[in-house]
């Protein structure tokens, strides 16, 4: 086998196709000793199913992870909406006399409401205490999907005895 020296690339003589040899770096083709041109090596079709069902497996888990991250949020507004509805209820006892009894209702938004004042005693008799406790208990409900969910907020408020 006899080199040449042409512009400075080495080429091979006995070859039907004198190559490059940084053909194979560059995407090119090699030639096998007999001058037949070969393919470079790629991947075979097993090697593509592999990477394809890897990639597939890692996808769909992405995908799930956000359809759970979304229905935390939209779960968390729910909730939040709710917690905003009984909290103006119960501000809303300090802007009208307090009665005893239980009231219910429904928001524009779908929130249905009820709100309990009951009585509240710490255990002993009082009789001359110039206040009264009541227990006020404020449950918000609303519709979720096929579910029913609920949040209920329980404070105790004071009022001048007459």
């Amino acid at each position: 086998m006899s080199f040449l020296v042409r512009d400075s690339w080495p080429i091979i003589c006995h070859l039907k196709y004198p190559i490059h040899p940084l053909w194979s770096l560059r995407g090119g083709k090699k030639t096998t000793g007999k001058g037949r041109w070969t393919p470079e090596g790629g991947f075979t079709l097993l090697e593509i199913i592999i990477a394809l069902t890897i990639l597939s497996i890692g996808l769909v888990s992405a995908i799930e992870v956000f359809s759970h991250d979304l229905r935390l949020v939209l779960s968390s507004k729910e909730y939040t909406q709710a917690l905003t509805h009984a909290q103006g209820l119960i501000e809303e006892l300090d802007l009208n006399p307090l009665k005893e009894g239980t009231e219910a209702g429904e928001f524009s938004d779908g929130y249905r409401w009820q709100r309990t004042v009951t009585p509240y005693s710490l255990g002993q008799e009082e009789t001359s205490s110039p206040v009264k406790m009541f227990e006020v208990k404020v449950t918000v409900s609303w519709s979720s999907g096929n579910k029913t969910r609920d949040v209920e907020l329980t404070t105790l408020r004071t009022v001048l005895a007459k």
